[in-house]
Order: structure tokens, then sequence, then C-alpha cells
């Protein structure tokens, strides 16, 4: 899901062949409307889970080069609309004091 989101994001970079006929890409949304699944005494939400990993990945980068933060922020729209994932907003400031 994630590099599904990184290479549409960055489709103006020309990285590879996006045909899914060629490359093999498959229609991953229908996984993200499963009820929980029971495994034994645990019970696994496959849509939070991979919410949870994208929202702490995105904020973790974003913190790291502020100057990404409109990236990210389009990629967690786009996994809004393409997958109906429900992202947290990072909420950091675009720069720093210094910087302004």
């Amino acid at each position: 899901i994630e590099k599904d989101l990184r290479l549409s994001v960055h489709t103006h970079l020309k990285l590879d062949d996006r045909n899914p006929f060629k490359v093999g890409m498959k229609d991953l949304a229908h996984f993200f409307s499963l009820n929980p699944i029971r495994f034994f005494n645990r019970f696994i939400d496959i849509k939070a889970h991979v919410t949870h990993y994208l929202d702490k990945t995105f904020y973790n980068l974003t913190t790291v080069a502020l100057h990404d933060w409109a990236t990210y922020s389009e990629m967690r729209n786009l996994a809004t609309q393409r997958y109906g994932l429900i992202m947290a907003e990072a909420h950091l400031p675009s720069q720093t004091l210094e910087q302004v």
C-alpha cells in the first residue's frame, strides 16, 4: 500500500511502468472492508493496522524532513480516496522559527 501511494504521488518522475496489466497491481481496497479476523484469541483489524502503520510512517518521515510535508499530505489524501483509510493529519509546522 505504501509503495503504491509513493509511486502514485511521484508519477511525474516516470519511475517505472504503472500499467496494472504489466506490473500486476492488485486492487487491495476490498481487504479494508473485511470485518476483523479472529486469530486464536486475538482479533486482527487489517484496516486499523494499515492505517496506524501509514500514520506512524508518514508522521515520522515528516518530522525528519519538514519540507516533504506536502508530499505526505498528498499521500494521506490518496489513501483516503483510493482505499477509504481515515488518516490523521501530522499537525507539524511547515517551517521552523529560524526559517521564517
